[in-house]
């Protein structure tokens, strides 16, 4: 009769911890499915931004490099060489001198490839940015 009454227990027990796990795996199940249009959405969300980033940055480096010109020893006479890949400067080399100083300028492919990894400057660590392209356009215009 004991044994009987344990293997009753016993029974009594596992169906109930079925029924509980059930149960819980239930709601695990509609609140995942019910919260996966808000992560889907919040992951769009995350790479708009990162889009947007994206064509900023890229405005901001073709501006920078449409401020590129033809080497001239006579105009850039501070350095001889890039400071990114240190080859000498030749004559037909185009330059492109960053805003935060005219003295602070490189090879075009160099410092667009620079500007690809850090938008600051090689040798001060300025940022580059559009109101230091403008500040530099109205000293250049003085």
């Amino acid at each position: 009769m004991v044994a009987n009454y344990w293997s009753m227990l016993n029974f009594e027990l596992v169906v109930i911890f079925g029924i509980f796990s059930a149960v819980i795996v239930s709601l695990l199940t509609i609140f995942g499915i019910g919260y996966l249009p808000v992560f889907v959405y919040r992951r769009w969300r995350a790479r708009q931004g990162t889009n947007e980033s994206l064509r900023a940055a890229n405005e901001l480096l073709q501006t920078v490099l449409s401020l590129s010109t033809k080497w001239d020893a006579r105009k850039f006479k501070q350095l001889s060489h890039c400071p990114i890949c240190l080859e000498t400067y030749e004559e037909e080399d185009f330059v492109t001198s960053l805003p935060c100083d005219i003295r602070h300028y490189f090879h075009t492919e160099c410092i667009e490839d620079w500007l690809e990894l850090s938008m600051n400057c090689p040798i001060c660590k300025v940022p580059v940015t559009h109101e230091t392209i403008n500040q530099a356009n109205q000293q250049f215009e003085k």
